[in-house]
């Protein structure tokens, strides 16, 4: 109806605002709300969708084909973040990481044997 299709800039604003947010109470106008954004995000909006959009405008640069690389790697933000950087570290520095604890850990547990066994030796003979 014509009541229905008035736009805010009508003499009664406060009432047709009012009026609309009353709509938003019934489920079913609310479902039908939420399904028709949920399809037009997925429609223009997409991972897919948009990537070929980006690609379509790098590729129509005078420069030519853009190269961009499959992965990034992103330095640590300790300016902007001091309290430490929550990204999860890439794979070499959690094995690096890793690897310092497991040999850490093997000093502690064969040095001390090691240590006693030469003091036993020398002792001994």
């Amino acid at each position: 109806s014509n009541d229905e299709k008035k736009k805010f800039g009508d003499e009664n604003r406060f009432d047709d605002y009012v009026r609309q947010l009353e709509k938003l109470k019934d489920e079913d106008f609310w479902q039908e709300l939420s399904n028709n954004a949920k399809n037009k995000i997925e429609t223009f909006y997409s991972l897919d969708k948009t990537a070929v959009q980006w690609e379509q405008v790098f590729n129509s640069t005078q420069i030519g084909k853009v190269k961009y690389p499959k992965f990034v790697r992103f330095e640590p933000l300790k300016e902007i973040f001091p309290y430490g950087d929550a990204r999860r570290p890439n794979l070499e520095k959690r094995v690096i990481k890793q690897m310092k604890s497991i040999i850490t850990q093997i000093r502690l547990f064969v040095r001390p044997r090691a240590r006693l066994r030469a003091l036993i030796n020398k002792t001994g003979k």
